[in-house]
């Protein structure tokens, strides 16, 4: 992944769409570093599995030198409308060849406090 930022000596920035065998490290870290009521939400869990079908390209994780996922970003592109934010008409007109453009992205984001 290309970005313009300066990454801690050793690291690198890599989606899912760039080796998607990433997931499952990403979400043990996500599991460990996130607070409780992350995993409770109705329509983020409804939808969570969208993330990595839709849009692997916007699922990041950032990798120390040894490979090890040291921080996570989760998001999805927002349809630019005038729709409120975090609710199920969101989550849902969050599509794939919907014809606009995201204007936004609703995003996670996690790294363990060691690194």
């Amino acid at each position: 992944m290309d970005v313009d930022v300066e990454l801690p000596a050793g690291h690198r920035l890599v989606s899912l769409a760039e080796d998607p065998e990433l997931r499952g490290p990403m979400g043990r870290h996500n599991t460990a570093v996130w607070p409780e009521f992350m995993f409770h939400d109705p329509v983020a869990n409804k939808n969570w599995d969208r993330l990595f079908s839709d849009w692997a390209e916007f699922q990041v994780c950032l990798l120390d030198p040894n490979g090890d996922v040291a921080a996570a970003h989760n998001s999805a592109p927002l349809p630019s409308s005038d729709t409120p934010c975090g609710d199920e008409t969101t989550a849902s007109r969050s599509t794939r060849g919907s014809g606009s453009m995201p204007a936004s992205a609703a995003a996670s984001s996690g790294h363990r406090p060691d690194r």
